[in-house]
């Protein structure tokens, strides 16, 4: 670009000498050496250096965009870990949780009322069924982390917590509407204890779909490589 110096005319004993300028004016350089920005504005005067500055500022532009992008792809693989392994914690250590008897009575209200699992409450006990939605809680979580070496499996908890979370959202549209909202205030003052622990699922949610996506690409890539290692093996063994 506009970094090495280079010199430029016919070498002496005093120098270098014999740089013309546009007009075929005779330009002494000195004995020092010009960069070649430097170069095009002595060779072509007021348009050479206007080209120089430009082509100094391109340079400079193209360095801060590349250490723009790679700040913006750290940071981007940063948030994906926190979503993605934030998400796995969260649901470990509910599920974990939902093994005291505490947590099963705290959720039993929401349960009762749910058409979609209400039922359980007639085949098994509110302890023992608060244990079941713990395991797989954590048997979600589980699957998660292991989008290092198995994407796909990490997909499938991606989309089972997904689903577990929109079950849980159905809770607000299915609950009394005086355990989700505050006595008194009614829609939109969501309760501290019951309304505002449902509302924060969306963001879960958000992040349950985004890494089963960001998983099953993953997957896809990996097959493709894969595919393309087999073909080259084959190739060789042909050769």
């Amino acid at each position: 670009m506009c970094r090495r110096p280079v010199k430029l005319g016919l070498k002496n004993n005093k120098g270098i000498t014999g740089l013309t300028d546009r007009t075929g004016s005779r330009l002494t350089t000195g004995t020092r050496g010009y960069s070649k920005c430097d170069a095009l504005a002595l060779t072509f005067g007021t348009q050479g250096r206007a080209l120089a500055r430009r082509t100094k500022m391109a340079v400079a532009t193209q360095s801060n965009m590349i250490q723009s992008s790679e700040t913006e792809i750290r940071l981007e693989r940063i948030g994906g870990g926190i979503v993605r392994y934030g998400l796995a914690l969260v649901l470990g250590w509910i599920g974990a949780l939902k093994f005291t008897a505490f947590e099963a009575k705290g959720i039993a209200p929401l349960i009762s009322h749910s058409p979609l699992m209400s039922w359980a409450y007639k085949v098994m006990s509110m302890q023992t069924f608060s244990m079941l939605l713990g395991t797989v809680e954590i048997a979600l979580a589980v699957l998660i982390v292991t989008r290092a070496f198995a994407p796909k499996v990490s997909a499938i908890g991606s989309l089972g917590a997904a689903v577990t979370f929109v079950i849980t959202l159905s809770f607000l549209f299915t609950t009394p509407a005086m355990a989700v909202f505050q006595p008194g205030y009614g829609f939109p003052a969501l309760s501290p204890m019951l309304g505002q622990f449902l509302i924060k699922d969306i963001v879960l949610l958000g992040a349950a779909v985004w890494s089963a996506g960001e998983a099953l690409r993953a997957a896809q890539v990996g097959a493709l490589s894969d595919q393309e290692s087999r073909r080259a093996e084959m190739a060789g063994a042909i050769k």
